[in-house]
């Protein structure tokens, strides 16, 4: 997996659309809607099959379907304007990515990040299409078409098939099916890496563009003493950032790129918010910092910040006075 390191901070990243003269104005509706509601599925084929690259075999992996439903996802959404907006991201974050999937989901930021979309219609996207793409018993995880024969990391079907489970669940989702929450984070698409980090895999912003991983996350309940917690490079609850004046959050250093989620939740463990990932840490080094919508001081008292790693690990910071910095 490689990682650009200038995802998100480069605070102008978000203009590309606008830099290549394309548009970039924001909207509102939903993903899927009366006028586009994908209910011929000669049209939803079509499309997916304009998209797609399909083996000698006739197939199609998981994540080049992942990025064609994206693609479809955008301009039931937003338009030919619209499409024309991702597919130039796309081809420009192609550029950097290995993977199509991650290159896809950089593309999804931008979008967001550029208000071309809302950041909850990126993620209704995100969450949708990652769902629609699934070909294999592995529902947690997209995979690409290398491999040979019963590699668990190869994902392919017949176009045929994959089109037929794609449209399936879109429809699903139209008739008021809710997908999985997956919050677009180029960072995030499921492969577990800890435990099995090699010592080359991630070099530093030297090496390709890519952050380090050098922690090991780890969980449980960590209750401050006063207003400290783990000090200088661990976790910090910033109430107001420089930036947009909002919550930040940034996870323990090394652990950024493992990082999965983060949240914001009452005393009686209620979902109050989800974080969006917005880079690598004010150093652009190896921590994820996340970005709410209101200052902390905004927020009751007596939080849990709930961060969830990759491996399945969950630590849950007690934030007592979320109008105070934490560090």
């Amino acid at each position: 997996m490689q990682l650009r390191s200038d995802v998100v901070n480069n605070t102008n990243v978000a203009t590309v659309a606008g830099n290549l003269g394309l548009p970039t104005g924001g909207g509102s509706g939903k993903v899927t809607d009366a006028k586009n509601n994908d209910s011929s599925t000669d049209a939803f084929s079509k499309f997916l099959k304009s998209q797609l690259n399909v083996n000698a075999a006739g197939e199609v992996d998981e994540e080049g379907l992942y990025s064609a439903i994206v693609a479809q996802r955008i301009q039931n959404l937003k338009g030919d304007s619209g499409l024309t907006t991702f597919k130039a991201l796309l081809a420009d974050s192609k550029k950097e990515y290995r993977s199509v999937e991650e290159a896809t989901k950089w593309a999804l930021m931008q979008m967001q990040q550029s208000n071309a979309i809302t950041y909850e219609e990126g993620n209704k996207i995100n969450a949708e299409s990652f769902d629609a793409a699934q070909l294999d018993g592995n529902k947690d995880v997209l995979f690409d078409g290398v491999g040979g024969a019963g590699d668990p990391t190869k994902a392919v079907a017949s176009l045929s098939t994959a089109l037929k489970k794609a449209k399936e669940t879109i429809d699903a989702f139209a008739a008021g099916k809710v997908p999985v929450e997956r919050p677009v984070a180029v960072i995030n698409t499921g492969v577990s890496y800890v435990g099995s980090v090699k010592p080359d895999m991630f070099s530093g912003k030297e090496a390709g563009g890519t952050v380090a991983a050098t922690g090991t996350p780890k969980g449980g309940v960590i209750q401050p003493t006063g207003l400290k917690i783990d000090g200088a490079g661990g976790f910090l609850f910033k109430p107001v950032a420089e930036s947009d004046k909002k919550l930040a959050i940034l996870s323990p250093d090394g652990l950024g790129p493992l990082v999965q989620s983060i949240a914001l939740k009452d005393k009686d463990g209620n979902l109050i918010e989800e974080g969006r990932f917005t880079s690598f840490g004010d150093d652009g080094k190896t921590r994820a910092k996340y970005s709410f919508k209101k200052p902390g001081g905004s927020y009751e008292k007596d939080l849990t910040v709930e961060i969830r790693y990759i491996d399945g690990t969950v630590s849950s910071y007690q934030i007592p006075d979320p109008s105070k910095r934490y560090d």
